[in-house]
């Protein structure tokens, strides 16, 4: 899915992080891998495990660069890695896929280590719809509209 896409399922698309800091309402969590996997994964159950998506740069990455951030994962997050991205159906601007347990994993794995940063977008289908910025130092900002809080 590219983000055209995801924006047409009503999800909080933020071309740069200013944009959500004027448009959204904004909280920012500190939270290590196995607690923002927690918490993301807490609120995608609640929501029946739909409408919920993660970006994922992996595939745009040079080999050199996929091969630093394989280093962090285990076989297999490596093998989810090839099997989804078997047979070249990830096109340059189709980075967005439906959240699953693994890709929850890698993602929090990797936004906590600083090596690829995702973003995790709660679109509204089954509940209120936030954007979680995955960013530094185990920082997440979570942007919602301005009249609700996540």
């Amino acid at each position: 899915m590219n983000l055209m896409e995801l924006k047409e399922l009503g999800a909080i698309c933020l071309e740069r992080i200013t944009d959500g800091f004027d448009k959204y309402s904004y909280e920012s969590r500190y939270m290590g891998s196995l607690e923002a996997a927690d918490e993301i994964g807490r609120l995608w159950e609640e929501r029946g495990k739909t409408g919920v998506y993660a970006d994922f740069y992996y595939y745009v990455l040079s080999d050199e660069s996929r091969e630093k951030v394989d280093e962090i994962l285990n076989d297999r997050e490596r093998e989810y890695l090839r099997q989804i991205g078997a047979g070249g159906q990830t096109e340059k601007d189709d980075i967005i896929f439906p959240l699953d347990e693994t890709l929850l994993s890698i993602v929090t794995k990797l936004n906590a280590a600083g090596m690829l940063f995702s973003t995790i977008y709660f679109t509204g289908a089954a509940g209120e719809r936030s954007t979680w910025w995955g960013n530094y130092k185990e920082e997440y900002i979570i942007f919602s509209d301005k009249e609700k809080r996540v």
